[in-house]
């Protein structure tokens, strides 16, 4: 019988791509830019360095200060869930000019229950259209001249921004009032 070679695998491009990471991370893992596959396994190194694992089941993991503000809670999980389903809006409108009314009703109440779910663990949807711009949740991706809208105004959003408990999740991405 001939043996067969086994394949490498080759690591997913998008996980080799070097991220930053923000001041929480750097405090358990550094401060310089590293592929996403390098932070996972510098923070399993910090947790086994510092014996967080639960002595009992291994897979729980007893965070020290630095985990609990990189983890925030539930914030992991909740990224999780909520990134894939998040095009919902877009969707519903998609399948409704397919399917018909009724289907876009039943389609628009799961996902409001969604978000419902989502923002009794503290997700809330940045209001970015006809507010004043703001650099620390809004995302400028072009500028429109505007004799009807003052100045430095969200004119359009393009993509919708959330804070969870209050911190920055993602910025709204948006298109500003240049004025006249």
């Amino acid at each position: 019988m001939a043996e067969q070679k086994k394949k490498k695998r080759k690591p997913n491009p998008a996980f080799m791509k070097p991220m930053q990471p923000d001041a929480q991370l750097s405090a358990v893992v550094g401060d310089r830019p590293m592929p996403r596959t390098e932070v996972t396994k510098k923070i399993w190194d910090y947790i086994k360095k510092n014996n967080l694992q639960d002595s009992k089941n291994k897979r729980m993991i007893n965070a020290d200060e630095k985990l609990k503000s990189v983890f925030n809670g539930k914030r992991q999980a909740l990224l999780q869930t909520f990134v894939v389903p998040e095009d919902a809006p877009r969707l519903v409108v998609e399948r409704a000019q397919v399917a018909g009314e009724e289907m876009l009703r039943g389609l628009d109440l799961v996902y409001k229950q969604f978000l419902d779910t989502l923002g009794r663990f503290g997700l809330k949807a940045i209001e970015a259209k006809g507010q004043p711009f703001d650099p620390n949740f809004h995302q400028a991706i072009s500028t429109v001249p505007s004799d009807e809208v003052a100045e430095n105004t969200v004119v359009e959003e393009f993509r919708r921004g959330y804070t969870l408990n209050g911190k920055l999740l993602r910025a709204a991405m948006v298109s500003v009032s240049a004025g006249k």
